[in-house]
Formats: C-alpha cells, structure tokens, sequence
C-alpha cells in the first residue's frame, strides 16, 4: 500500500483495511485449456485446481470466432450464452479504436445479462502492447450499476487492472475476481501477483468475488436472473 494514496493518514487515523490474501480465494474464474490456446487438457487443469483446494473452478476457453485451435460453433450450441455457468467479456481485437466507440462496446459488455466480469480491462501486455482508450469512469459506473465485475487479471505479462484503476473501480462500487488466466498448469500459480496487484488497489476479500462462497458467487452471477436450477 505504500504508494502516497493516503495510507499514512489512514493509518493514523486507524483506517487502513484488512487486504485481500492469495490464501483468501476460493476459485479461478479465467482459465484455458486445449480446446482453444491453452497447452493443457480440461482433466489436466481440472486436477491441478483441485489439488490447489479451490472450492470451484471455472473454464472459459474463448468464442468461436477467435478461431483458435478447436472451438467451433459445433461446440457451444445454439443458446451460446445463457447455456454457460459464467462468461468472462474480453477485448482481443480491435484495439485501435477511437475512445468513445471503445467505450461503448465495453458497456455494452456490461449490460449483456450474461457477461458476469470484464477480462483484463485495460487490454495492456507490459511491454508489448499499451493500453486501449476507454473512458474508464464510465466503465466502473457501469460495471457497478449491472453488477459487473472487473478482472484483476494475475499473469504477469498483464497485472491488469493496474492498482490505480482498481482503487477508482472501489470507490465506484465494482466488485473484482483475481484471476490466474491460465494458459497451463503452471500458469494457475499466477495468483500471488494478482493478490498483490489487489492490495495496492486496497481492496479487501469481501470486495473479490472468488473469496466468497459458492451460494453467494452463484447469486452474483445471475446479475438479477431468477436462479432455475
């Protein structure tokens, strides 16, 4: 937290909030496998997620137009959507895109009832790839008024979001997943850089919805939905 964002004085005032830990989360909710740019099997990752002891594990291997490896229509179905457990929204192209058209496709992320996080928001790989425009006061509205959240994307070629917009998201009430986004097995030992990323941000466990229980997670999923299990 020692980044001159108040802390000293929250300290002082005995304010300073009781962080989120790596040991805190429950799940991962950004993973790939084989089926599309991943290098390992779905029984492959599946294990290693279990012997991690996470409550629950999400796959969520990318859409079919992306057209990597695998994925086909042949394999989603008709009700692409409304058919899957959790939809994590991603950019991965187009990334040149003036501002406010950016902006508009990430809030029309938001308001689809099925999109439960934003992946990697900022879209940055460190050192290869700056940033997309993208007004991101409106995108932190918006993810707080559809119930949204934002990734804290923990591969270390992303750390994204950065600590500052994830301390502006919390203030406009967006909650967050700290997800591995892993591409391999080993890559599921990613979290510690996203739990770290989280507390330069400040946010707590009740601010990350992968620390929450499997009822409380599945409810925030449904964004509004009646639960027709």
């Amino acid at each position: 937290m020692r980044e001159d964002r108040g802390e000293i004085e929250a300290a002082a005032h005995g304010r300073i909030p009781s962080l989120v830990r790596e040991n805190d989360l429950s799940g991962d909710l950004h993973t790939h496998t084989d089926l599309t740019d991943g290098v390992a099997s779905l029984e492959a990752m599946a294990a290693a997620a279990r012997d991690r002891g996470y409550e629950y594990y999400a796959v969520t291997d990318h859409a079919p137009d992306l057209v990597m490896q695998r994925m086909t229509d042949r394999w989603t179905g008709a009700d692409f959507l409304a058919g899957f457990d959790i939809c994590v929204a991603s950019a991965h192209s187009h990334f040149e895109q003036p501002r406010a058209e950016m902006t508009r496709r990430f809030i029309a992320a938001c308001e689809n009832p099925h999109v439960n996080i934003i992946g990697h928001p900022t879209t940055r790989r460190i050192g290869r790839r700056p940033p997309v425009e993208v007004d991101f006061g409106e995108l932190f509205r918006a993810c707080a008024r559809t119930g949204t959240a934002l990734e804290v994307n923990a591969s270390p070629q992303r750390l994204d979001l950065p600590s500052d917009h994830i301390r502006a998201a919390r203030d406009a009430g967006v909650r967050f997943a700290i997800d591995s986004d892993a591409h391999s097995v080993s890559d599921l030992g990613n979290m510690p850089y996203g739990a770290g990323t989280a507390q330069r941000g400040w946010l707590t466990r009740d601010d990350v919805i992968n620390t929450w229980p499997l009822d409380r997670l599945r409810a925030f999923l449904r964004k509004g939905r009646p639960d027709h299990r």
